[in-house]
């Protein structure tokens, strides 16, 4: 863009596999022993898991055997900060997290606090996935749900502004290792290289919070954001031997 051009607040929608497929790779590939899950409602991720698993919602809203083959689900219907607060992810299970997918509330503060609480419950090598951090349009990033898009396509869609959760741990976090990807509909990223032990969050949530909500996604423009959150192709973790370049348990 250039001096003086209105900033573009839509591109094409993504191109990748969809992200439920790309879950459903890293369980099989990297055959997770304890996985968390925040955000499950009706169960089309929680399925995917076979291992010992926690799921995290205030209102789940099952449709389907999600237990499967899991020889232990926890279910905790109740709001993530509740369960963190109360509970001890690795003493429920046994042992630190080796996945998890953080699908809660779509605002930031929501997810810096989900991602700081997970992380302390991992292994370093563990696997965190974040979903709808890629937005396609500036309208349905807003922190309030909105009806008015560019492309009709996205009437009703609402990632909200969990896109600065992501920009901020790619700024902040560099000892973290942070695959973005074109999932459809609106990314996944996926991180490894944790510290259990990081205090940073914690220590100055109040400051990150207000770095993130000074960030104007009608300011950076769209396709400005994708290219700071260096999203790439899902073509890139397509089959087992590619995902075990960049992640293993």
């Amino acid at each position: 863009m250039t001096s003086g051009q209105t900033p573009a607040l839509a591109v094409p929608n993504l191109r990748g596999a969809v992200y439920l497929d790309i879950l459903r790779l890293l369980h099989r590939a990297l055959n997770p022993r304890r996985y968390l899950e925040i955000g499950t409602r009706r169960g089309d991720s929680l399925v995917l898991a076979e291992c010992p698993t926690i799921s995290i919602d205030p209102k789940l809203e099952i449709t389907s055997d999600v237990i499967g083959a899991k020889s232990q689900c926890h279910f905790y219907q109740m709001p993530s900060d509740r369960f963190f607060e109360d509970f001890d992810p690795k003493a429920i299970l046994g042992g630190p997290l080796d996945m998890a997918f953080l699908d809660g509330m779509h605002l930031c503060e929501f997810l810096l606090r989900d991602f700081a609480n997970t992380e302390k419950a991992c292994k370093r090598n563990a696997v965190v996935v974040l979903h709808d951090c890629v937005p396609v349009e500036a309208a349905i990033a807003k922190r309030t749900f909105t009806e008015k898009t560019i492309n009709p396509v996205h009437y009703n869609w609402w990632t909200g502004d969990v896109w600065r959760t992501l920009l901020l741990l790619i700024r902040r976090r560099p000892d973290l290792r942070i695959t973005v990807l074109d999932a459809q509909p609106t990314g996944l990223a996926c991180i490894t290289n944790l510290d259990p032990t990081s205090t940073f969050i914690d220590d100055n949530y109040a400051d990150l919070v207000a770095e993130m909500l000074s960030w104007s996604l009608e300011t950076m423009g769209v396709p400005a954001l994708l290219e700071a959150l260096r999203v790439t192709s899902t073509s890139e973790l397509d089959s087992a031997e590619k995902l075990y370049r960049r992640f293993w348990l």
